[in-house]
This record gives structure tokens, sequence and C-alpha cells, in this order.
């Protein structure tokens, strides 16, 4: 439990209610008396039965008052529960943000709580690079890391995967919101912290491997020498 509101109002209904049912209940208890003693008396024709199926009608009356009562007992039961405020999931709890004596209303932000044994990390790659990741992927849900933006040097790491990308892309942007829930067990990480995330495409890409001393500078930018079908040394720019 974090709060409570002042019960005084909402106590004094449940008590009213439970009160008017009393009565009723003795109403009732009065109307099923009166049905039991005429019904041998109309039976043997000793009283009217017009009477009798007036003692009826009232007793079903009754009958349904206290079926309403109860169920506006029900109602002034969960109006009282509600002056007591419990944490709706399992979290951390920030500062308050009402104190002792204050008025709330509907709506008024008491406290904020957060589950940050996970985390949700949306991210807006551009459409190309979406496209790699899904022509690429050797899993449904590709890997990630993310790290704070002090880099790997940190040492503080968490690992995830991708749950969601979007289906259509951004036409003013050209980007696709994707979203990542990663593990924070130990909450290193606060939640609306700014973070570098890397994603895992595959770990069956083909490369080829290209020693650094094989690997040339021109005005282009950097380039090999490769054989091309022909058995032809070619300059191939990377």
């Amino acid at each position: 439990m974090l709060f409570t509101i002042d019960k005084s109002e909402y106590q004094a209904a449940w008590d009213q209610k439970n009160a008017i049912l009393e009565k009723d209940k003795a109403s009732l208890k009065f109307a099923n008396a009166n049905v039991k003693r005429y019904q041998p008396l109309a039976k043997e024709q000793l009283a009217p039965r017009e009477k009798l199926d007036e003692l009826v009608a009232t007793q079903k009356q009754f009958e349904a008052t206290i079926r309403a009562d109860e169920a506006a007992i029900v109602e002034a039961q969960l109006n009282l529960s509600y002056c007591d405020v419990r944490a709706s999931i399992d979290g951390q709890i920030g500062k308050e943000k009402v104190f002792i004596g204050n008025l709330v209303q509907p709506g008024t932000e008491l406290a904020k709580i957060v589950n940050s044994e996970y985390l949700y990390v949306n991210f807006n790659p551009s459409a190309e690079e979406v496209s790699i990741i899904q022509k690429y992927k050797s899993q449904t849900d590709p890997k990630v890391k993310v790290f704070l933006r002090g880099g790997k040097k940190t040492k503080i790491i968490l690992e995830g995967e991708i749950e969601f990308i979007d289906s259509v892309s951004n036409s003013s942007t050209g980007t696709v919101p994707v979203r990542a829930k990663v593990y924070n067990p130990d909450r290193v990480i606060f939640p609306g912290s700014f973070v570098i995330i890397d994603v895992q495409i595959s770990e069956h890409m083909k490369v080829v491997a290209v020693d650094p001393n094989q690997v040339y500078q021109n005005q282009q930018g950097q380039y090999i020498y490769a054989i091309d079908s022909n058995n032809t040394v070619k300059v191939k720019q990377i």
C-alpha cells in the first residue's frame, strides 16, 4: 500500500447501505410471515385471494429491493477499497507527488512506479538498414546489446532482442520505428536513459577476410586488388 485517502465519506456511505439492507431484510421477514399466515386462510377461503396476492407482491418487491441493496453495498465496498492506493505492478517507486493533507481528484498523479527489470529501447534506423536486418537476420528476433553513452568501457552492457519492427517507414525521415526488449535485472540502467544499441544480425554471414596490409588508398578511398572471372587483376574500391 502506497497512499491512503480519507475514508470518512466512503465509510459513512457503506454504513448507510448496510443499515438500509438490514431494514429491508426486516421488512422482508415481516412480508414472508404475512404470506405464510394468509396462504392457508386463502386456501380455505377464509381470507380474500386478492389480499394474498397483494402480500406476495410485497414479498417479491422486498426481495428485489434486497438484491439492489446488496449491489449498492458491493459498490460502496469497492469505493471504500479505492481509498487504499496500492501498487499495481512490482517495481520501484519514485518521489511522491502528494503529501498528507493534499486534496486529490481523479487523474491526480501520486507517484511513478517503474518495473525496470526489463526495458524497452526505441530506435529509428533507416529503411535501408531495416531492409538489411530483414534480409540477413538469422533469427526471428535478432539479438541486441545496449550500453550507456560512455561506451562499452563502462562495463554496463545489457542484452536482449528486437521484438518489434514497424510495418511502414516514416515518409518525412525515411526511418522505421524499431523496439528492442533488454533485461536489466540489476537495474543499472534507468528508464528514460539515452543508450547506444548494437544489433547482431547474424552469426552466419559469409565474408571475405583481407589482410590490412593488402588494403591501399587512392583518391576515391580504400581499394584492393582482385582477380575477376577472366583471371585478370583489377582494382576494386571497398
